[in-house]
């Protein structure tokens, strides 16, 4: 009840800024509305500036402060909110059915009446007087739909979320060791370090896959050559593949990443036409699931790494029928 009558409120306020309400939503906690410029005009069209794409349609967010000022406003005045029906014939009916398709228009209307604000159908349950909204607070707002989508939450809801974010708060407060002004800048600085330690790790990575791939193409008259890292990833198999070059047409690799004894990533790599004859069926082995084989390579997941040597040995089996 209270959270649908404010947002009866809020399409109201809304509307004298020019944006229609199309759809909304009465979340447990959040509830939205899906606001767009009045006649089809954009975003940028109802305020000052210019914008392109998905930004036409987003509310700017000087008119949504706005909007949720003219609210508050509204519910400190504490103005009356009646249920009641309206008539056939009158002014009040043909407003209201103007906003219904030809036909659609329905016999009998129950309309909620904000005095001197608004007048709309409902047949829901709704506050007697809007003081008893207490607040109303604008969380976000999102592209969706063609629509500006508004995040609030009114009443008691208020109270609540601002518990929640100031236990957030807290707690950033006591990760960061800093102040709650200074959340936003610690935080930004975190991430400047960590996309430059990134950087630094994949340069290292990269070193790291040179050296092995010397190594592992110093072994290709064995056929078909292994090599498994506990803590590496498919992105770091990839790497070494691509460090091996045209070692691959010489003989088989099998990459592997993961628990040893369970499962884990391979990465199968050799001359197209032993990869496309053999690489599928030797997977099995190692319940192993992965491509077709193109340009010879073949990578996915694995749940028995545990099983790889036998992989290894059918390979070297069918290696040496060729």
């Amino acid at each position: 009840m209270q959270q649908h009558s404010a947002q009866h409120l809020f399409s109201a306020i809304a509307e004298q800024y020019g944006y229609d309400t199309t759809t909304w939503s009465l979340g447990e906690e959040r509830c939205n509305v899906e606001l767009v410029p009045m006649n089809g005009a954009s975003a940028s069209e109802v305020t000052t500036g210019k914008k392109s794409g998905k930004e036409k349609n987003v509310i700017p967010a000087e008119t949504l402060q706005k909007i949720e000022e003219k609210v508050n406003e509204a519910i400190v005045s504490g103005l009356a909110m009646t249920p009641s029906f309206a008539k056939p014939g009158t002014e009040e009916w043909e407003k209201i059915a103007a906003k219904f398709e030809p036909g659609q228009t329905p016999k009998a209307m129950r309309i909620v009446t904000i005095d001197g604000l608004d007048v709309n159908p409902c047949c829901g349950t709704h506050v007697q007087n809007l003081a008893q909204l207490r607040s109303l607070r604008v969380l976000s707002t999102e592209y969706a739909r063609g629509a500006s989508r508004v995040w609030f939450v009114a009443g008691e809801r208020v109270n609540r979320e601002f518990s929640r974010m100031l236990r957030n708060e807290h707690a950033m407060t006591k990760l960061l060791s800093s102040a709650p002004d200074d959340h936003a800048s610690r935080v930004e600085r975190l991430l400047q370090f960590q996309k430059s330690a990134t950087k630094e790790l994949k340069n290292l990575q990269k070193e790291l896959a040179a050296s092995i791939a010397r190594d592992l193409m110093a072994q290709t008259s064995e056929g078909v050559v292994t090599y498994h890292r506990d803590e590496g990833d498919l992105g770091f198999l990839q790497t070494l593949l691509s460090m091996l070059g045209d070692a691959k047409n010489d003989a088989v690799f099998v990459l592997t990443a993961g628990e040893l004894l369970g499962e884990g990533l391979f990465l199968i790599a050799g001359p197209p036409e032993f990869i496309i004859a053999h690489g599928k069926s030797v997977l099995p082995l190692i319940d192993g699931k992965g491509g077709s084989g193109k340009n010879g390579i073949i990578q996915g997941k694995a749940k028995g790494l545990a099983n790889v040597d036998a992989l290894v040995a059918k390979l070297q089996e069918f290696r040496l029928q060729q």
